[in-house]
């Protein structure tokens, strides 16, 4: 507007519609980021890898993840996963047994805590048996039972590579909405 003009409402709706516009085409693309929900199976040597979580982690951006427990029958479900070129790895560490302990009365993992003892439990002093899985555990799964079952499959040993996002090997590029991996078959030795 130059310095000789009126304001008038014309030119206010002018500027206002302007203004509008630049802020709607700077918004543009601002909106939810599209996912992928993944489904696939996990086998080491021709068997199910029966206990453990497949964890998806985006390439460019490795905070961006999503994490989807394997069944007893060795498939996993799991929704929220980057889209995009993903690494895929295997994380069975957390059922892998326990060594025994004189504490645990001798006895490997594998079974329940000692009586009294609920190191997941509401925190403090409190010797009250946990009343769930912790915040942010994988309780969405789908696997072949269906929805919300947390499986206790057995342990199965899988080559140490296949643990890390960075050597597994299982990348794979996700697109929005279903993707079906078909079986990640693990191979190799196990380090004893």
């Amino acid at each position: 507007m130059a310095p000789h003009e009126l304001v008038t409402p014309r030119t206010l709706r002018r500027g206002f519609a302007a203004g509008l516009a630049v802020a709607l085409a700077a918004f543009a693309g601002c909106g939810p980021t599209p996912t992928a929900e993944v489904t696939g199976s996990v086998s080491y040597q021709g068997k199910p890898v029966t206990a453990g979580s497949v964890v998806v982690t985006s390439v460019a951006d490795s905070s961006k993840m999503a994490v989807g427990l394997i069944s007893d029958a060795g498939t996993f479900h799991l929704v929220g996963a980057p889209t995009g070129p993903v690494h895929i790895h295997i994380d069975t560490s957390s059922h892998k047994p326990r060594p025994a302990s004189p504490s645990a009365g001798g006895v490997s993992g594998g079974g329940p805590p000692p009586k009294g003892s609920y190191p997941m439990g509401g925190g403090g002093a409190s010797n009250a048996p946990p009343s769930g899985p912790p915040k942010g555990m994988g309780v969405q799964h789908k696997g072949s039972e269906g929805p919300g079952v947390v499986t206790s499959g057995k342990y199965v040993p899988i080559p140490d590579k296949y643990e890390k996002a960075d050597t597994s090997g299982l990348d794979r590029t996700l697109n929005s909405g279903a993707n079906d991996v078909g079986t990640l078959e693990l191979t190799g030795d196990v380090k004893k």
